[in-house]
């Protein structure tokens, strides 16, 4: 397959985008968000220097004092452990397990549906069809119980590979253990090698979910045709896949430096001003704090907006290589 015009790809993405906001829906449900991560600042317990002596006595009793408090609370643990039922410590496993196979499912079934929408309803916009929730959600039902299988028979491949791949390198150090030399060079030569082969096998499981979600949705293959069709289709467009994976990351980076910006301006200014003026004005701090509370969410909202955004934009280069490829197929 020959190198797609991909500033023609980015140039329509951005146009259906723009036009057809009701797939920022299903944009925002794929799950494919972000996260933010806030440092955090640990005081120092003895703000006050007190005197050198005083200092050297909190030391030597403070293994003591630790020692003390450890154990009270390790043998209150115990003792309430201990008094608990073990028929209510199974329920409790149970409900637990039980809560966490009902939200997989759950996640399961919302981003398959979304999935599905999302690419039937970019064809149906690329098509001139008007797109919005009545149209476009039965869509994503309808192809929904093999876009779960897919998911599945994806999940038990990387979980395979897990498992075999650990297994495998230990297999090789027992055999080598006892030649020091070769022992060392597997340890390091087998870490990067394992390394490779897990980055490079994600890349390649994406790139066949990629094209067997769209055979599945477009072309109504079942799971399993789809899978070994898309296996092909990865070697054939592997290049191609390559860039347009490129492309999409790239632009999500864009997207989330933007946002990190807009968050500095959103509530940077605001909470700098409120930490100053909290010993000498503390009724105007806290209206700032109540106004960078509210910016925040504005913020949260808009952030939101641009992944789901972006999810759109990622998901119609995706359906464009995928026309391309069809294209060049069926000549």
């Amino acid at each position: 397959m020959k190198t797609p015009n991909f500033s023609e790809y980015i140039k329509n993405s951005f146009e259906i985008v723009k036009k057809n906001k009701w797939l920022w829906i299903f944009g925002a449900l794929v799950g494919t968000g972000g996260s933010f991560n806030s440092g955090s600042r640990i005081s120092d317990m003895l703000d006050k220097n007190p005197g050198q002596g005083t200092q050297n006595n909190l030391l030597k009793d403070l293994p003591k004092t630790t020692s003390g408090v450890l154990g009270d609370a390790t043998s209150a643990l115990s003792d309430w452990f201990s008094q608990v039922p073990t028929f209510k410590w199974v329920l409790f496993t149970l409900i637990i397990v039980l809560l966490i196979v009902m939200g997989i499912t759950i996640a399961l079934i919302i981003q398959n549906w979304a999935r599905g929408a999302l690419i039937k309803g970019l064809d149906k916009a690329r098509q001139g069809t008007h797109v919005d929730l009545k149209n476009t959600s039965p869509d994503g039902f309808a192809y929904l119980k093999r876009l779960i299988g897919l998911s599945l028979l994806l999940g038990l491949v990387v979980f395979g590979l897990g498992v075999a791949a650990p297994f495998l390198w230990v297999v090789i150090f027992l055999v080598f253990k006892n030649i020091a030399i070769l022992k060392i060079l597997w340890i390091i030569l087998g870490i990067l090698l394992f390394i490779i082969i897990f980055v490079l096998t994600l890349l390649l499981v994406t790139i066949v979910n990629v094209f067997a979600q769209r055979l599945i949705v477009l072309e109504n293959f079942g799971v399993r045709a789809a899978f070994k069709k898309a296996l092909y289709i990865s070697r054939q467009t592997l290049l191609a896949s390559f860039l347009t994976g490129f492309i999409n990351f790239c632009f999500r980076l864009m997207a989330g430096i933007l946002s990190l910006v807009l968050l500095a301006i959103s509530i940077g200014p605001s909470s700098f001003i409120a930490y100053n003026l909290w010993q000498s004005n503390p009724v105007t701090s806290v209206l700032l704090i109540t106004l960078t509370a509210m910016s925040f969410l504005v913020f949260i909202f808009f952030s939101s907006c641009l992944m789901a955004a972006m999810n759109v934009f990622s998901y119609s280069n995706w359906n464009q290589l995928f026309y391309d490829y069809l294209k060049t197929d069926h000549d």
